[in-house]
């Protein structure tokens, strides 16, 4: 039993987590806007882990000033020091 992660279900059964894709892309993004603590923040600082607090879903963001969204952010959270980290989506 190594590598593999585990549930015990109804206290004697152990099964094994199988890695699946998402149902749906729309699922994983309402898990990580209700879960922030998903994100891997014990893995960037493991004595003060990052948290985040999310600021928006599905924001358009501009090449210029003057036009309309050319790229989209999937999420946009702002950990304890302000700092912004953002999910987008790839073409």
């Amino acid at each position: 039993m190594s590598g593999g992660i585990y549930l015990i279900q109804d206290y004697s059964q152990l099964v094994e987590m199988k890695e699946e894709p998402y149902e749906s892309k729309d699922g994983l993004q309402k898990l990580l806007a209700d879960y922030p603590s998903l994100l891997a923040g014990e893995q960037i600082d493991s004595v003060a882990p990052r948290r985040w607090l999310l600021i928006s879903r599905e924001i358009a963001i501009p090449d210029s000033e003057d036009s309309a969204g050319r790229w989209a952010l999937d999420h946009l959270f702002l950990d304890r020091d302000g700092i912004p980290t953002i999910q987008f989506r790839r073409s």
